[in-house]
């Protein structure tokens, strides 16, 4: 039986074409024995709207019954660049005892003289961090692909995990409670 995940589209609607995850995507699990304040969820955004959408997403649509984690000990942080992103990470894997984050959230364009989405996955990913990363933007696939020929390579080199349109609320909501249950089964 194929993992929830594996056809949900990982970009959609103002793209040119739709791209899909077509193999089950493996996701690290957590036991939570000790006590741990850190961030399961890494998110960054710029767009204020952006960090409510979140804050909504994870503390009102998800749904915690099926998952091995208690809402009330999960924990997420939004950082407004990909530079205050990586601060979190680093700091995160000096000082977690529960080895989290597990997911890794990062919009495309976080502003003039900032890391945008992709430079902030590739830093990441030289920092160590193994979990998985969405890409959720605005841009079309088109604008995408002209400024980073190399986004088929990431994606299916598992670099990037998902690309998600901003503009599919259920989408982003249904990609992410199947990782949250992969992640916490």
């Amino acid at each position: 039986m194929e993992s929830p995940v594996s056809k949900i589209p990982i970009f959609q609607k103002r793209s040119s074409r739709a791209i899909f995850r077509t193999k089950s995507v493996s996701a690290p699990t957590i036991s939570l024995k000790i006590p741990c304040d850190c961030s399961h969820v890494l998110l960054a955004d710029d767009d204020r709207f952006q960090g409510f959408y979140y804050q909504t997403l994870f503390q009102q649509s998800l749904h915690f019954d099926p998952l091995s984690i208690q809402k009330k000990d999960f924990r997420f942080s939004l950082s407004i660049c990909g530079e205050e992103l990586l601060s979190e990470f680093k700091e995160s894997k000096k000082n977690c005892r529960c080895k989290a984050p597990l997911l890794v959230i990062v919009d495309y364009n976080m502003g003039p003289g900032k890391m945008n989405g992709i430079e902030t996955i590739l830093a990441l990913r030289k920092e160590g961090y193994k979990g998985l990363i969405i890409l959720r933007t605005s841009e079309t696939y088109q604008f995408l692909i002209e400024r980073h020929p190399n986004l088929n390579d990431l994606i299916e080199s598992k670099v990037l995990n998902f690309l998600l349109g901003k503009n599919d609320h259920r989408e982003t909501k249904n990609t992410i409670q199947a990782l949250l249950q992969q992640i916490f089964p």
